[in-house]
């Protein structure tokens, strides 16, 4: 007999089932990457780390809060700046943490395209496609991609909760307004990719919605807060208005060109297969099926899949990684698409009744473990992951700040070092970045010889350094 206030066992059933199926893809995830884990700082994060810790803690507040700043990436920033001063130079912390960062992201499509599809098993499909991805390799061997993970997992977050108010057929109010504009500049300050989440927002309220102007304010606000971030962002100071590799090409060819080389890596194409004929064709192919399908879901998935890389289109060619936001739309719209045809053909070519909306059926159980098969079919034919060549024993930086603790375990505040000779190029800022990092010290002055037209007295340095047979050997003070 069943005590008041007990749940019965049957009850328990969805949120089991919910359970095993998060802990699976979880473990989807894990088996692929798990040695992303172990690898060592790149020097993107190298760089990144240095430019963090030198930042006044209320600056990279204020830029937090306040996202009209020429502020770089200031979440980003912030996320290295804790994991340094929690946890010095060791980068397995921040690795579980960008880790996390990516299993929310999932769990986030999961919910976007439960509610976009109203399937859970569309939501599912979903998530197992976008978990792992051997294109998105530079997600799990450079840290430096955190920006990438920080933006997606905050858009994600802003297009969640704000379809969440919608369904309801509410507008945002109160409390929700904060909650709605925090999320968007997060998004906004974790990268610059964000800025497209005004214009899905509004596509999303014209395919779901056929919302008025007057009660579209959340987009106006959302694009107010883009604009004026960008352009910010865009002003003499900022470190990207300068930087060569964020250099706008504009043009036609360069957008079907950019594509081409986002889908060949995301469909696991030799190099230079698609081309700009393929890659319009596929797009027109993209937005046939969805309206002809009038499937809201599909629709707003092409929409996301086009829009989405926008930012990215027109710079230096980047891997998938920046991408990431637009990989998630793909994961969806494949998703929904081969749920969708099957139901069609269970029904229309078969003659089978509708499957349960809610139940475990058979055939949902074989569309996963399918899906599984030609995942695992896919993921075969793509180069192996060269993991052993980021992890320590193969850094450059790790055995430069060893070498130095090594030799030399505290140094004076503000005192000035001399290398004769040192592992990096004359061009690289590795040894003064690596120096500063492993004191904890913004002040100190490092020179290198081979930076410097002459040597200058070791006399004029509390400590001189020198670089031979591979190891760092202390010159000053003596031994």
């Amino acid at each position: 007999m069943k005590k008041r206030g007990q749940t019965p066992i049957s009850a328990l059933f969805p949120a089991l089932r919910v359970a095993a199926i998060s802990v699976f893809i979880a473990a989807w995830f894990l088996s692929h990457s798990w040695r992303g884990l172990y690898i060592y700082f790149s020097p993107d994060d190298i760089m990144n780390l240095y430019g963090a810790f030198r930042v006044p803690v209320g600056r990279l507040l204020l830029e937090n809060v306040f996202p009209f700043t020429t502020g770089y990436r200031p979440l980003g920033t912030a996320f290295y700046r804790i994991f340094f001063t929690l946890f010095d130079l060791n980068p397995i912390p921040f690795r579980i943490g960008v880790y996390i960062l990516m299993m929310v992201n999932v769990a986030l499509l999961y919910r976007i395209a439960r509610k976009l599809s109203g399937s859970i098993e569309i939501g599912v499909l979903s998530a197992l496609l976008y978990s792992f991805h051997p294109g998105l390799t530079d997600l799990y061997l450079n840290g430096g991609t955190v920006y990438d993970v920080l933006c997606a997992c905050f858009y994600f977050a802003t297009l969640d909760y704000y379809i969440s108010i919608r369904e309801r057929q509410m507008s945002l109010r109160g409390r929700q307004w904060v909650v709605f504009c925090a999320l968007t500049v997060a998004a906004l300050n974790s990268k610059e990719t964000a800025a497209t989440l005004p214009v899905l927002l509004l596509v999303y309220e014209l395919v779901y919605h056929r919302a008025p102007p007057r009660v579209l304010s959340a987009v106006w606000v959302a694009g107010i807060i883009s604009v004026g971030t960008i352009v910010a962002r865009l002003r003499e100071g900022s470190p990207l208005i300068h930087n060569a590799d964020y250099a706008l090409h504009l043009g036609v060819r360069q957008f079907f060109r950019s594509n081409a080389s986002f889908l060949g890596t995301l469909f696991l194409l030799p190099d230079h297969t698609l081309g700009i004929a393929s890659v319009a064709a596929l797009c027109l192919l993209l937005f046939s099926i969805a309206f002809a399908s009038r499937s809201k879901c599909l629709q707003f998935c092409a929409f996301l899949v086009l829009l989405a890389p926008l930012p990215v289109n027109f710079i230096n060619p980047r891997g998938l990684y920046a991408v990431y936001i637009a990989v998630g739309g793909w994961a969806i719209y494949l998703s929904a698409l081969c749920v969708n045809l099957r139901d069609w053909l269970y029904c229309r070519l078969w003659n089978r009744p509708a499957l349960s909306p809610s139940a475990l059926e058979p055939e949902r159980v074989f569309s996963f473990l399918f899906a599984l098969v030609l995942l695992s079919a896919a993921y075969s034919t793509a180069p192996p992951i060269p993991w052993s060549d980021y992890g320590r024993a193969h850094s450059d930086l790790y055995h430069f700040h060893a070498d130095i603790l090594r030799v030399q375990p505290s140094i004076a505040p503000g005192s000035k070092t001399l290398f004769l000779n040192d592992p990096f190029p004359p061009g690289e800022w590795w040894t003064e970045m690596v120096y500063g990092l492993t004191y904890r010290d913004p002040s100190l002055q490092v020179d290198r010889v081979k930076k410097m037209p002459t040597q200058p007295p070791e006399a004029e340095y509390q400590y001189v350094f020198d670089y031979k047979d591979g190891q760092i050997v202390r010159i000053k003070p003596a031994s």
